[in-house]
């Protein structure tokens, strides 16, 4: 499974699979093994040849998740692609109406108008969270329907930005 995760508005491509009870974490081309212990619903062990971390997690909201490791509370959001432009549909699914934003920020660049049609990837807009500007790109090719936001706005997380028709 293929996630974008966002910390710190720092956002990482990760893949993550399992195999025999163990978790494999590919980041860029490094590659990670971590075994996994589970001592309740929300709290667990990862640990590798070199490190061990022990955390707790509580899901905040749709992909918001607050890590707490030690005394650190980090706040982590994951996205794939069912979730990350809309609540519903797969990335491609003409069913596929909304594209929401996936972290809270800035809007800094609108590049579509209403009517305008637009292809599957197409860069829609940009938003600045935490100092890093993040490209929103189509779910799917269509028509835009009616554009929520302009340059200089600030949107909450899962905020609805573009409608297709």
């Amino acid at each position: 499974m293929k996630l974008q995760v966002v910390i710190d508005g720092e956002t990482y491509e990760v893949e993550v699979k399992k195999r025999d009870g163990d978790l494999i974490l590919r980041l860029g081309e490094e590659e990670e093994v971590f075994h996994t212990k589970k001592f309740s619903p929300n709290e667990y062990t990862i640990f590798s040849d070199e490190e061990r971390i022990h955390f707790f997690y509580e899901r905040k909201k749709r992909g918001n998740y607050l890590i707490a490791i030690d005394n650190c509370n980090i706040y982590v959001v994951v996205t794939n692609s069912r979730n990350r432009f809309i609540g519903r549909g797969e990335s491609g699914d003409e069913s596929v109406r909304e594209v929401v934003a996936p972290m809270p920020g800035k809007v800094v660049r609108v590049e579509v108008k209403e009517g305008e049609e637009v292809k599957k990837d197409q860069v829609l807009l940009a938003i600045e969270a935490m100092k890093m500007e993040n490209l929103i790109k189509s779910p799917r090719k269509g028509k835009v329907k009616k554009v929520f936001v302009k340059e200089g706005d600030s949107v909450e997380a899962r905020a609805v930005l573009i409608v297709f028709e």
